[in-house]
């Protein structure tokens, strides 16, 4: 920016057409500054606002877990599965929808730059304690 203020100042004293040139210049500058950062910020809000439903979803299928483990024996212990089986779709789709947002051509390069990363299907490890947890109930039921 130093650079081109000198070079301002130089055409100034200059005078004639090189000033409207820079001008132009300065003109064009500012206007892909402003689409830069739109583009930043619209990518940004779309981005937050999926990652906070995945994380939403998280919590959701954190209390279902916890539900189902004070619910064991219980008779509402077949509910509690279901609706833990029913948060783990949830958040399964949401991860997917995270993912897909993150991956559309025009959020790859604000997602880098700010620090947007894919989720790790993090599914899989709730799976494995789910189906544990299953399991070990169902060695106590049979």
């Amino acid at each position: 920016m130093l650079i081109l203020m000198e070079q301002m100042v130089f055409l100034m004293r200059k005078g004639g057409d090189d000033l409207t040139t820079m001008i132009a210049c300065l003109i064009a500058l500012l206007s892909t500054v402003a689409f830069v950062v739109q583009w930043f910020w619209v990518a940004r809000r779309e981005l937050y606002a999926k990652q906070k439903m995945v994380d939403a979803a998280k919590h959701q299928l954190t209390a279902s877990r916890q539900q189902l483990i004070r619910a064991r024996g219980d008779l509402g212990e077949k509910q509690a599965r279901e609706i833990l089986e029913r948060s783990l779709s949830v958040y399964r789709q949401s991860v997917i929808l995270y993912n897909k947002t993150l991956c559309k051509p025009w959020n790859i390069v604000p997602a880098l730059v700010l620090g947007y990363r894919q989720k790790n299907e993090d599914e899989k490890e709730e799976n494995l304690a789910y189906n544990d947890n299953v399991t070990k109930s169902n060695r106590r039921d049979g």
